[in-house]
């Protein structure tokens, strides 16, 4: 029987603080796991975390600039499909800095979607002189589910920072501003893209003679 998502979210939902970090994540399925560090990382739990406890993994480059191979340590192995992996994010991390709690979101959506994803951390100089040094993390997953990857990504964690950047911006105009506005106008682009991408879909399961 396929356990329902929606109800392993509901069950960490209900769980307080304690009962929550008491569960052992190890005994999880990798799905559960995903939104079990969702459901941490929603709560602030893992506030403790820092950069230096993101695994170490090495990611080699061909010309056409998609991963070709990685070499993790302690125990990381690339996923057999990492030679068509394509990488859906990337944040730029320093030790204590809250682009690690943004990982760990980001994989757990990802996982709680039952898409497999794995990260390549990158070392990178400090910005200045006597800043600390940074990380960038990408997170790739397999490329034939990049579509649902980004799209996923976007609904469950970027547009929430877009909507709260959308109402500063609402907040800061004039009235007269405001109401020279017009949705359909400042949408157009996204719907247009949506119905583009709807579009070309269609044609190529029509062009193979696909049925779903």
């Amino acid at each position: 029987m396929r356990i329902d998502p929606a109800d392993i979210k509901k069950r960490f939902a209900a769980m307080d603080d304690e009962a929550l970090l008491d569960v052992d994540r190890d005994e999880l399925s990798e799905m559960a796991q995903g939104i079990f560090d969702e459901e941490i990382a929603r709560r602030g739990l893992d506030e403790g975390e820092d950069a230096d406890g993101i695994p170490e993994i090495e990611v080699s480059y061909g010309e056409d600039g998609e991963p070709v191979d990685v070499d993790g340590e302690d125990d990381v192995e690339a996923p057999e499909w990492m030679e068509d992996a394509v990488c859906v994010c990337t944040f730029e991390t320093t030790p204590g800095s809250t682009a690690v709690g943004d990982v760990v979101k980001a994989r757990a959506v990802l996982l709680a979607a039952e898409i497999p994803c794995t990260m390549a951390v990158t070392e990178l100089p400090p910005a200045r002189e006597g800043h600390p040094p940074r990380k960038e993390v990408a997170l790739f997953v397999p490329g034939p589910v990049h579509l649902h990857a980004v799209s996923i990504l976007d609904r469950d964690l970027f547009n929430a920072t877009h909507e709260e950047e959308w109402q500063r911006h609402f907040e800061a105009i004039s009235d007269e501003d405001l109401l020279a506005l017009r949705p359909e106008v400042f949408t157009a682009g996204l719907l247009d893209r949506v119905a583009r991408m709807k579009r070309v879909y269609a044609e190529e399961v029509a062009r193979r003679d696909l049925k779903r």
